[in-house]
């Protein structure tokens, strides 16, 4: 039982393993992959799933509106009927 349980978590550790050779490699060969890892907090996975799934950046007027495409919203502070948005926190 324990043997058996033993190698399929050793299998699926490799089959991840293979998965993030993929990714590196994807990486590699994708400029825009490259320009976004210098972002700070960016990482291999954030890259290339925002070059996959974003649509054309000049769409977006400002980094603002890209956020609420995302689903990150700023906090909204309302008092009689005057709305003040806040900040977009990195919750």
């Amino acid at each position: 039982m324990t043997s058996n349980l033993w190698q399929r978590i050793k299998q699926a550790n490799e089959q991840i393993l293979s998965y993030d050779r993929a990714l590196s490699k994807q990486v590699r060969e994708d400029s825009v992959a490259k320009r976004l890892m210098t972002i700070p907090g960016v990482g291999e996975q954030v890259a290339t799933a925002v070059t996959a799934n974003v649509p054309d950046p000049r769409l977006f007027k400002n980094s603002r509106q890209f956020c609420a495409w995302l689903g990150l919203v700023p906090r909204q502070f309302t008092t009689g009927g005057k709305i003040r948005l806040g900040r977009i926190t990195k919750r």
